[in-house]
């Protein structure tokens, strides 16, 4: 049958309390064929939109009666498949757009849509089968991807076996202390409303231009990710810089680290010096073993040098004079006292 224009086929009920409209039931029967020629209704159109069409339609359902019964549930369209086998494959739906400029397998214009739920809470709401278990997983032609698990945890791809031209980053704490972490609103959002955390886009692409995207309107977009290895290189320079200050490490000549703890310990010799020299620094008492002055030692402005102390020292303990030194005279021993001698003990002087 071929029509130009009208209904082909047209059926209306407004007395149906129970059953069905239409009602095709397929039992007992045994599938040879394959894709197209195997179905119970085969809908298929190879047909030209015209200049003045704006869309057509292959199947259009469409449901708006009034539930008066609150408990009640409407579908628009209700597929569910449960056939047995080991080794096959069921599909609820099959759904593929290709060839125009624009192709869209699916829109839901409206309503919320569940996966593993059917009470969905939000326009997307994804219901895993256990604990800790993905739910959610984006990946690309090249296998690598995300995934998100019922715990709120993403997992990324990094397996080493997908990497190659692996390099230490350039990027470290220098370029964490030129981030400028900000509060902001968004433009849809009114004055006073909770601000949020993170970033500019403008300003980390200045830093790190790989970690920017730009679309096809000039909109930016921040790889908040990739800050994280940025952070952990940050963290290792300041962990070597306070090792280095420790003495725990030697910094290896023309590094970073040896700027910083050279800088770090001038910086330290210079407050000191200021401090001590400084006659308001609070110091009370002074205990040491050793006091060693390289110019002058002064008390309440009173001065002393290296001369000055040399003459203070011989005051207090002045040197001996050679010429008032005198040689006692030997007193004459009696002729029954016995001379000491060196000689052997064994031998006895002569009286």
């Amino acid at each position: 049958t071929y029509l130009t224009t009208g209904t082909l086929t047209y059926m209306a009920s407004n007395s149906v309390t129970t059953g069905k409209l239409l009602d095709i039931t397929d039992t007992n029967n045994t599938w040879t064929g394959n894709g197209t020629t195997n179905g119970l209704i085969n809908l298929a159109s190879s047909s030209t939109a015209g200049a003045g069409s704006a869309s057509s339609i292959i199947l259009n359902i469409a449901r708006s009666g009034t539930n008066t019964n609150a408990s009640h549930t409407s579908y628009g369209l209700y597929s569910k498949v449960t056939d047995t086998g080991t080794t096959s494959t069921n599909v609820g739906g099959y759904f593929s757009a290709s060839g125009a400029t624009n192709n869209y397998a699916a829109i839901f214009e409206q309503g919320n849509v569940g996966i593993g739920t059917t009470t969905p809470t939000a326009p997307l709401e994804v219901k895993g089968t256990g604990t800790g278990v993905t739910v959610a997983k984006f990946t690309d032609v090249n296998t690598t991807g995300c995934a998100i698990a019922t715990g709120g945890t993403i997992a990324c791809t990094s397996d080493v076996r997908l990497k190659k031209n692996i390099e230490d980053i350039n990027y470290g704490l220098d370029t964490v202390m030129s981030l400028r972490p900000v509060l902001y609103n968004w433009n849809y959002e009114t004055d006073g409303s909770a601000k949020s955390l993170g970033f500019i886009a403008q300003e980390v692409e200045a830093l790190v231009p790989k970690l920017v995207a730009t679309d096809e309107l000039g909109m930016k977009s921040l790889n908040t990710t990739g800050i994280v290895p940025i952070l952990a290189k940050a963290i290792q320079e300041l962990n070597l810089n306070l090792e280095g200050v420790a003495g725990t490490i030697t910094p290896l000549a023309g590094s970073a680290n040896e700027t910083f703890v050279s800088a770090f310990w001038t910086n330290v010799k210079t407050t000191i010096g200021t401090w001590l020299a400084d006659a308001g620094n609070g110091i009370g008492n002074v205990f040491a073993n050793v006091f060693n002055a390289k110019e002058k030692i002064c008390v309440d402005g009173e001065c002393l040098n290296k001369d000055d102390i040399h003459s203070l020292l011989l005051i207090a303990h002045p040197a001996p004079n050679p010429q008032a030194i005198q040689t006692p005279t030997p007193t004459p021993s009696s002729p029954t006292e016995a001379i000491p001698s060196t000689a052997d003990p064994a031998i006895t002087p002569i009286p």
